[in-house]
């Protein structure tokens, strides 16, 4: 683990719409760390995070962002976890020998989804990594922040200039961030989508 010298940042910004609320974990999630799972609040840039795809990276940057709604998910190591309603999870769909890999987003994760108001004073924090990254969250692989997407969802201007600004490699560019890791199901798919442990 890095030196912890700062805390996340966080975003000042109002509670955004349903349909603009950025992918986001709750505080006291547990993510995968290099020596072992860490809730998701005491992590910092600099934290070494496993991912599925690339090993071991370093966490690139880490904010606390606004949530109004929530997914609740009665799976994972903890028994529940608590995710924003765009949080994108692993899942595989398609006939058993021809399953795809797929992202899913949490809200349309079935069974033992529900889907309430966040409580007031729940913590909520996004990641970012040199790219897109899959990563262990409460047992469940889930993404990280896609910067491209969250760039087509709008209203999130002043969150994507503090994130470049921790990527100077982009020279502010988001497309340059890259592709998804997996690909995001379709819409029509998307209610029959079931967690993958």
């Amino acid at each position: 683990m890095s030196h912890r010298s700062h805390a996340p940042a966080a975003c000042r910004a109002v509670v955004l719409p349903f349909a603009q609320q950025p992918p986001a974990l709750a505080a006291g999630t547990r993510v995968l760390a290099q020596d072992g799972p860490v809730p998701v609040e005491a992590l910092v840039p600099g934290d070494m995070i496993r991912t599925m795809d690339s090993g071991v990276q370093p966490l690139r940057w880490i904010g606390r962002l606004p949530v109004g709604r929530m997914v609740q998910l009665a799976c994972g190591e903890a028994g529940v976890l608590r995710v924003s309603p765009a949080l994108g999870m692993l899942t595989r769909l398609g006939p058993m020998g021809m399953r795809d890999e797929v992202l899913v987003p949490a809200r349309s994760v079935t069974p033992g989804r529900r889907v309430l108001a966040a409580p007031e004073g729940l913590g909520w924090y996004a990641l970012v990594f040199e790219k897109h990254e899959i990563v262990w969250c409460g047992g469940l692989p889930c993404e990280s922040l896609h910067l491209p997407r969250l760039a087509q969802d709008g209203g999130h201007a002043a969150l994507l200039t503090e994130i470049l600004a921790a990527l100077p490699e982009l020279e502010g560019d988001v497309a340059a961030y890259g592709p998804p890791a997996r690909r995001v199901a379709p819409r029509a798919t998307r209610a029959r989508a079931t967690a993958a442990e």
